[in-house]
């Protein structure tokens, strides 16, 4: 991960905890950190500079690559795990936040995962959920279906025309990080959608207070169907492709 891209996610964390989730990053000074689903490691470094020197980050991902090149660039504190975020290989409450954002959603089975992860979760412990959002994401899944009618899945054109839509609309910079958004946007086999009215009931409300949302599309706090329902249509006026909600466990 490139010092400034670390820095943009650090900050970006941050703003979620504080604006939308009522947690100030502060209290998780020293604390123990999951990213499920780490990849690269990317958000595992942005985690770092959260939990200070005492903290530790620790990635789970089933790509031996992906791990072999976080743990390459990783600092003091961080330790990695292969497995899958679907039967994590960890004991119940064993952190204090875990983080997974980007990842169930290419599962088929995202509410399965989320519950596996969220025992990870020790009481008074944070776990903070990213999903494509169902209708912020419709634009993108219109030119999908298009491209494919138009030119055919997995051909130069259909690559070629995926390349321009995405860089009409902020991806990159870079030719690799180009690329990357053609295969996470326009490649992925599977894919699922969510709403946050119907996420905020994936998990017992007797075991986990309701936090938030991010983008800020809701006051933070317990939130019920009819204010859930607005959320949604915000994040869709704001063309918002993901979201992230989180909950404390009690």
């Amino acid at each position: 991960p490139t010092a400034g891209g670390v820095e943009a996610r650090e900050a970006g964390i941050r703003r979620a905890l504080e604006g939308c989730f009522g947690v100030a990053p502060t209290s998780l000074l020293g604390a123990r950190v999951l990213d499920a689903g780490c990849g690269t490691g990317e958000y595992a470094a942005a985690w770092r500079g959260i939990v200070g020197p005492a903290g530790s980050v620790t990635g789970l991902d089933f790509s031996s690559p992906s791990l072999r090149a976080a743990s390459s660039e990783a600092g003091e504190g961080s330790g990695w795990i292969q497995g899958s975020v679907l039967a994590p290989p960890l004991r119940e409450g064993a952190f204090d936040v875990v983080w997974c954002s980007g990842v169930l959603h290419h599962t088929g089975r995202a509410r399965e995962g989320a519950r596996h992860l969220a025992a990870l979760v020790r009481p008074g412990g944070v776990f903070v959920l990213g999903l494509y959002h169902a209708w912020g994401r419709l634009r993108l899944r219109s030119a999908r279906r298009w491209f494919r009618v138009r030119h055919g899945r997995g051909t130069g054109a259909y690559r070629a025309r995926a390349r321009r839509w995405l860089a009409a609309r902020g991806a990159g910079p870079g030719r690799l990080a180009l690329e990357a958004s053609v295969a996470d946007q326009f490649e992925h086999v599977e894919e699922s959608h969510h709403t946050v009215r119907q996420v905020r009931r994936w998990l017992p409300a007797a075991s986990y207070a309701w936090l938030g949302v991010s983008p800020l599309v809701a006051p933070p706090g317990a939130i019920g169907a009819v204010r859930a329902a607005l959320a949604d249509l915000r994040l869709a006026r704001r063309g918002a492709e993901m979201f992230r909600v989180a909950w404390r466990r009690t």
